[in-house]
C-alpha cells in the first residue's frame, strides 16, 4: 500500500468524523453563534453535510481534488474565524499552538489536490 492511500484514509477519517460530529452534537450551533457565523443553525449543518461529504469522497478515491480543493476552503474558514482571533486575545504562541493540526491537515489536502507527478499510470 503506498504512502498516498494512508493520507487519504487519515484525512477522509477526520472529516467523516468531524463532519458527523457537528451534526449530531447541538454545542457546535453555540459555539458557530459564538463566532459571528451568520445564520449558525444552518452553518454548522451546511459545514457538518460538506467535511462528512467530502471526507467521503476522498475516502472512496472519487472527486478526492475537488473534495480537498472544499475542505481546504473549509479549514481557511476556520482559521480566519475560529483561530485567527487568538493572536490579537492571547498571542501568537497559543495560536500556533492551536494552528498545529489545521496546518497538518492542509499540508495532507495538499498533497491530495497535486496528486504525485511522478507517479506513472
Amino acid at each position: 500500500m503506498n504512502r498516498s492511500k494512508w493520507i487519504d484514509y487519515a484525512v477522509g477519517y477526520v472529516f467523516i468524523v468531524s463532519g458527523l460530529f457537528k451534526l449530531v452534537d447541538s454545542h457546535f450551533i453555540q459555539n458557530f453563534a459564538m463566532m459571528g457565523m451568520p445564520l449558525p443553525e444552518i452553518s454548522v449543518y451546511v459545514i457538518g453535510l460538506l467535511e462528512f461529504g467530502c471526507g467521503m469522497l476522498i475516502l472512496g478515491k472519487i472527486y478526492s481534488r475537488l473534495a480537498a480543493f472544499i475542505l481546504f476552503l473549509i479549514m481557511i474558514g476556520a482559521t480566519l474565524v475560529a483561530k485567527l482571533p487568538l493572536i490579537f486575545s492571547e498571542g501568537i504562541l497559543p495560536f500556533l499552538f492551536e494552528m498545529r493540526l489545521n496546518i497538518i491537515l492542509m499540508v495532507l489536502l495538499i498533497f491530495i489536490f497535486y496528486p504525485n507527478p511522478h507517479k506513472k499510470n
